[in-house]
């Protein structure tokens, strides 16, 4: 019993954390009304997302991503693509653009619960 264990064990994948700082102005709205857009993160994602406290000496906050490699890589990306989006609607950009979409593909581009669109965003 200890042997299969240990191989299920040996088996996981290895846990990671990859640690950005992020100007606290963005942190109420990384993690949104009662915790919503984290959850959200760390549901598409699979990885844990974790606000700290502390900041580094040019104030910026820690956010900590954990979780399998791959995890911890998809959920450093949506938290990063939607910084990247404030910080273009800040900026008054990125330019705004008409895309036709034939009605058979507009299911597809919305996605389930328009997941797939929120992922353009």
């Amino acid at each position: 019993e200890q042997s299969q264990q240990q191989q299920q064990q040996q088996l996981r994948e290895p846990e990671y954390e990859q640690t950005l700082w992020i100007a606290p102005r963005f942190l109420p709205r990384l993690i949104g009304t009662a915790g919503r857009c984290i959850a959200e993160f760390e549901h598409r994602s699979g990885a844990t997302i974790v606000t700290g406290i502390r900041a580094d000496m040019h104030g910026m906050k820690a956010l900590a991503v954990q979780g399998t490699m791959s995890k911890v890589r998809k959920g450093t990306v949506l938290v990063m693509n939607r910084i990247a989006s404030w910080v273009a609607a800040d900026q008054q950009g990125p330019t705004a653009r008409e895309i036709l979409i034939p009605n058979v593909a507009v299911s597809q581009v919305i996605g389930k619960g328009g997941w797939k669109l929120c992922e353009f965003q």
